[in-house]
């Protein structure tokens, strides 16, 4: 539930940037805390505890009123072991986006750039 209650924190007024990944985000959970702010909401195909299509409509809702990387990857499980190194470089880029620095070329940086969902 860390990505669930680090999307809940996003209203304090220190937070900029929230980056979820494999989130449980059901239906009903509130997206008004995160206007104004960068989120990264990343599923894995092969999750079977978390439920991407769940993560697509929050998506779609928090748009409005923050900027939204969303990204899709193939094979990835809910634990985050399968394509491990993706994962790391995905949340890895975002952190040092968030905080100002130049992203490295590749995947990761592409789909932070991406205005809609990315498939990696």
């Amino acid at each position: 539930m860390g990505a669930r209650a680090a999307l809940r924190a996003a209203g304090h007024p220190s937070v900029a940037a929230v980056a979820g990944l494999a989130p449980w985000l059901p239906a009903g959970e509130p997206v008004d805390q995160l206007a104004g702010r960068s989120i990264l909401l990343a599923h894995g195909t092969a999750d079977v505890v978390t439920s991407a299509a769940e993560t697509w409509a929050y998506a779609v809702r928090a748009r409005a009123l923050a900027r939204v990387a969303e990204v899709e990857i193939r094979g990835g499980d809910h634990a985050m072991l399968r394509r491990a190194s993706l994962w790391h470089a995905l949340a890895a880029t975002f952190a040092g986006v968030s905080f100002g620095f130049p992203p490295r070329p590749g995947p990761a940086a592409s789909a932070l750039a991406s205005p809609r969902r990315i498939v990696l």
